[in-house]
């Protein structure tokens, strides 16, 4: 067997040289398709997150409305009914406060002390992980086309990728404390109710800090407006209300400053 010729070595060295660096170029190429899905599945998965929050919101926001509306006896039931996926959303937008105790009564839940607005935050947290988890298992299938070759390429590439995308962007739910008390009778207008009510949070800078927190930029004149139209939509006129029952706090400043 003779000996292999120069020029032939130097072909095979020439033709591995080249298959090296199309390896290396198809790496390169390769990285910005990563990209681009990469970023594609980001936006799918944010997109649910972000859908997933709107729906937790706004059962947030209708609990609270029921809770306070229904008086801290009735928070139990109303912790189960949630639990159990009723629909607040519906149930808030009766009119009748006596008629949303009554479909509760109805029901004959059993009570329990687990916050809802809890459970809601631990399900935000758990949609986050797992869609996190969906993501970076997504970018690990990148990790894996490396070679020998394009290790070095295929690595830096997706280190740029994963700062790109990063993680699931959250949004917070807001505090879980329930300004919550027993319902009392009242005979009191409109902007009688509006005065006493917004006095007693503005009063102490602690209940005002966490009314604050729990609602926003709503002012208590706002808010509380805004539940008396509930609690009474034919009583908008100024007049004595005498027959009615508001459910709201007893004792706002000991409720808000828990």
């Amino acid at each position: 067997m003779g000996l292999l010729s120069g020029k032939f070595l130097r072909d095979v060295a020439t033709g591995a040289g080249e298959a090296y660096l199309e390896k290396r170029q198809q790496a390169r190429d390769n990285i910005v398709e990563y990209q681009e899905r990469a970023l594609n599945k980001y936006n799918n998965l944010q997109s649910k997150y972000d859908e997933g929050y709107k729906s937790r919101q706004q059962k947030a926001k209708s609990f609270k409305l029921l809770a306070t509306n229904l008086g801290s006896s009735y928070l139990p039931v109303l912790n189960t009914f949630a639990q159990q996926g009723g629909d607040l959303e519906s149930l808030a937008s009766l009119e009748d406060i006596n008629q949303i105790r009554q479909n509760l009564d109805d029901m004959k839940l059993s009570p329990t002390d687990t916050p809802f607005l809890e459970t809601l935050k631990q399900e935000d947290k758990l949609q986050s992980e797992t869609l996190n988890k969906n993501l970076n298992d997504y970018l690990g299938i990148f990790d894996n086309t490396a070679n020998v070759f394009t290790k070095g390429i295929v690595q830096e590439g997706m280190a740029g990728i994963r700062e790109d995308v990063g993680p699931i962007q959250t949004q917070d739910l807001g505090s879980t404390a329930l300004p919550v008390g027993e319902g009392f009778r009242t005979t009191l207008t409109r902007d009688e109710y509006i005065s006493q009510m917004s006095s007693k949070i503005l009063e102490d800078p602690n209940t005002a800090f966490n009314f604050q927190a729990l609602y926003g930029d709503i002012t208590p004149e706002v808010y509380y407006g805004d539940l008396y139209d509930k609690l009474y939509p034919s009583n908008q006129k100024n007049q004595k209300n005498v027959d009615s029952t508001i459910n709201t706090e007893e004792d706002i400043n000991k409720a808000f400053s828990g």
